[in-house]
């Protein structure tokens, strides 16, 4: 199955205007933002075979993925 990019506004987007302030204004949400779509970016470019890597690289990235957005939940919780 083919992953399709995602942002950080498609996955809450009832925080979309909160992720623009964040993403200019903290540091930290910044790296997390930077770290989502890295992250993100990697796992298309493996699953559409530009990146070779393993089944089990592939699902390990998704599973960190997945662990980045509920810090990202989390810390978007906490600012609003």
């Amino acid at each position: 199955m083919t992953h399709i990019a995602q942002h950080l506004h498609d996955a809450f987007p009832e925080h979309s205007a909160l992720i623009a302030t964040l993403k200019i204004d903290d540091a930290h949400f910044q790296g997390l933002a930077e770290d989502f779509d890295a992250l993100d970016q990697a796992i298309v470019h493996a699953e559409a075979g530009d990146d070779p890597a393993t089944y089990e690289r592939i699902e390990a990235m998704k599973k960190e993925r997945l662990a980045l957005l509920d810090t990202v939940a989390a810390y978007l919780a906490g600012k609003v």
